[in-house]
């Protein structure tokens, strides 16, 4: 009898340490009841995230900022764009290579690829829209004050994110500002341009975004936030 107990207690042990260990559980590096100091190696890959993520929001505006005045808010709108989803992209790669949650993994693969996709058909649009066509400079300086105002608020929201010991829970911060930032951009297009295919992909863009902004919304309320 005492040997089938020690048994049972040994089988019990087991399957409390993989419980704990297994994937599943709550947060990649420390769940929020034991808020456990993480070891030396899963901080290192954090500290990688946190570093591979700035490097990335800052490559993008960088490119973003550098795009010449062009007088076509169409042609404007896409260069800036195709910029914004390569960000996007190695955002999620990002994601794909440090974080842990399934579920955010699968949300970085679809932003990916509807980046990717949006990305591809800018370019076509550019291809047939030819040279520049200019509008009234007035109007035109109106459009690139804005677009400028709202980079630059973006850029100072994503450059301050608040990093915690979770990459799944950063990662779905990030996008949700990074795609905010898209959605703005989106609808300077609807405001100025005239291209019927640039004002056709900003519409889907916003559609698309939005549903994703909620999509990540959720799994941040469902992930919950680190205790540290």
């Amino acid at each position: 009898m005492k040997k089938v107990l020690s048994n049972l207690l040994t089988i019990v042990a087991a399957l409390a340490i993989s419980s704990f260990t297994m994937p599943g559980c709550d947060h990649y590096f420390g769940s929020d009841e034991d808020n456990e100091v993480q070891p030396e190696f899963e901080k290192a890959k954090k500290d990688a995230f946190n570093q591979e993520m700035d490097a990335t929001i800052e490559k993008m505006f960088k490119k973003m900022m550098a795009e010449p005045e062009t007088g076509d808010p169409d042609l404007d709108f896409a260069h800036m764009m195709i910029h914004h989803h390569e960000g996007g992209i190695e955002v999620g790669n990002i994601e794909l290579k440090y974080g842990y949650h399934a579920e955010a993994k699968e949300i970085a693969q679809k932003s990916n690829k509807g980046n990717l996709e949006s990305k591809k058909r800018l370019e076509t649009y550019m291809a047939e829209h030819g040279a520049a066509k200019k509008m009234d400079k007035a109007k035109y300086k109106l459009f690139r004050e804005e677009m400028m105002m709202h980079m630059e608020q973006s850029e100072k929201v994503l450059k301050s994110w608040p990093a915690t010991i979770d990459a799944d829970y950063d990662f779905a911060e990030i996008l949700i500002h990074h795609h905010q930032g898209a959605l703005e951009m989106s609808e300077l297009e609807l405001k100025y341009g005239k291209d019927k295919s640039f004002r056709e992909e900003a519409q889907m863009m916003i559609m698309e975004q939005e549903m994703e902004i909620k999509e990540l919304g959720d799994f941040r309320l469902m992930h919950k936030r680190p205790i540290f």
